[in-house]
């Protein structure tokens, strides 16, 4: 499923470009919006609650839909 994952040159140009205007506007980005730069361990902490994100999300989709099955989307009230 991900065998060739990075091999777009394209995707893998956006994501890098995506992280590093990100970490430039927190590092450098000051007054002009507003936040100071981390530091090192702030940083761990942020990407270490971003990834419980994904294994949260994993361990979701293992969950039967039979136990969503009382939740409607209906219009009606």
């Amino acid at each position: 499923m991900f065998s060739g994952f990075f091999g777009n040159f394209l995707f893998s140009f956006v994501l890098i470009l995506t992280f590093g205007i990100q970490y430039g506007m927190v590092m450098v980005g000051g007054k002009a919006i507003k936040c100071y730069p981390l530091t090192l361990s702030q940083n761990k902490m942020c990407i270490g609650l971003a990834s419980t994100e994904l294994v949260w999300g994993l361990l979701l989709k293992f969950i039967p839909v039979r136990f969503f099955q009382w939740v409607t989307m209906d219009e009606e009230p």
